[in-house]
């Protein structure tokens, strides 16, 4: 089976409490492939008004080299092919470009939060997650109005999704890059993503 590993990777560089660490992504990886699951990592490019290329950001985390020992695959989801998923909000109905390959293509959905506070959505963990994964940074800021709605369609079509939440670090004050790393030392694993939150 297919097993696609979603990790939080929304800043330039490594920041604790921000983003999925990197050896909570590579202990995820491990325990799959070594049960025979095929693993492929992605994350969508980012940045909103100032995207940044997620390639970069695989780059600088060591992500490819785990790829490579683990013969597990990388994928920036904002080069696959779209699928237009539709989200009714109010009166209005929503297009929301969301990568084909998620929904047709893998056996198994696994996001890998941090518990952060954040500005807009009050937390994000495991529902909100998937948010990096509508394709074009500049669709999402324009989405942010139909937050819940677009969440709520995103999520219940994705392929028995699972939660790892990576609460090594989380992030307390403002949320979400930017606050104060707070050492929590957990894990939690669910099979519902909105009972993991």
């Amino acid at each position: 089976a297919r097993v696609f590993l979603k990790p939080n990777l929304t800043f330039p560089v490594y920041r604790q409490g921000v983003m999925t660490s990197l050896e909570c992504l590579a202990s995820v990886a491990e325990c799959l492939v070594v049960r025979g699951y095929r693993v492929i990592i992605g994350e969508a490019d980012s940045g909103g008004y100032n995207r940044f290329s997620m390639d970069d950001v695989f780059q600088g985390m060591g992500i490819p080299e785990l790829a490579r020992r683990l013969s597990a695959q990388v994928v920036n989801l904002s080069y696959t092919q779209p699928e237009r998923v539709e989200v009714r909000a109010g009166r209005r109905r929503l297009q929301v470009p969301f990568p084909r390959f998620l929904l047709r293509e893998v056996d198994a959905f696994i996001t890998i939060p941090v518990p952060k506070v954040h500005l807009n959505t009050v937390i994000s963990m495991a529902i909100k997650n998937q948010w990096g994964c509508i394709q074009e940074p500049s669709v999402r800021l324009k989405l942010h109005p139909y937050f819940a709605e677009v969440m709520y369609q995103v999520n219940r079509r994705l392929p028995r999704a699972h939660s790892i939440i990576d609460g090594r670090f989380g992030l307390n004050r403002s949320g979400p890059m930017l606050g104060d790393p707070v050492r929590l030392d957990w894990l939690l694993v669910a099979n519902d993503l909105v009972a993991a939150d």
